[in-house]
């Protein structure tokens, strides 16, 4: 088994595009990536005491093998087998992955 995330590389003030090219991707440690989704400088200075963003923690666990953990914008911890965050371009990716569960 393996973990795959991935994310777009626009950063978005309301309707303005303000950055194209950027990481939304973070090399926490050797198997761990955090993915974020919300509003970029909100997600970056105000940290756990005012979340505005959406967050994806996975990696590999040497105890459990494959992990994914969401941390939605309302906040909480969620273990799952796959989960999908964002809002912009989360509904394409919803409805492939829709396609690809149900194949399975």
């Amino acid at each position: 088994m393996v973990v795959v995330i991935g994310a777009d590389s626009r950063t978005k003030m309301g309707s303005y595009i303000a950055n194209r090219t950027t990481d939304k991707l973070v090399h926490v440690h050797d198997r761990i990536y955090c993915c974020r989704s919300g509003s970029s400088p909100a997600a970056l200075s105000e940290g756990k005491d005012n979340p505005s963003a959406g967050m994806i923690v996975a990696g590999w666990e040497k105890e459990v093998g494959p992990s994914v953990y969401n941390i939605p914008l309302g906040n909480g911890l969620f273990r799952q087998p796959w989960t999908i965050g964002g809002i912009s371009g989360s509904m394409y990716v919803y409805g492939y992955c829709d396609t690809w569960m149900g194949s399975r």
